[in-house]
């Protein structure tokens, strides 16, 4: 929080917003932390279906991504995803 505030202090008005990399780390972490959305979107199987993970997707079916879970279920992709750091 210090860092941030710092980094803030730093530009006047909003010239140079762009360069406020801390705060771009930030909010990025934020919406992946805890998204605000529940669900990213969906998208039908391709024909002739698909396989995600060893699971067979019949065509036509409604795929839909659920963006909180992603995080929590690939912990070599995001370690510690229960901790917020904006530094990952």
């Amino acid at each position: 929080m210090e860092k941030l505030n710092k980094e803030l202090q730093c530009i006047k008005g909003y010239i140079h917003i762009e360069s406020l990399k801390l705060l771009d780390a930030c909010t990025k972490e934020g919406l992946h932390f805890r998204p605000p959305v529940a669900f990213t979107g969906s998208r039908f199987a391709p024909k002739g279906g698909l396989d995600v993970l060893g699971y067979s997707i019949p065509e036509s079916i409604v795929i839909i991504i659920q963006a909180l879970s992603i995080g929590r279920q690939r912990p070599d992709l995001f370690p510690n995803n229960e901790f917020y750091d904006p530094m990952r």
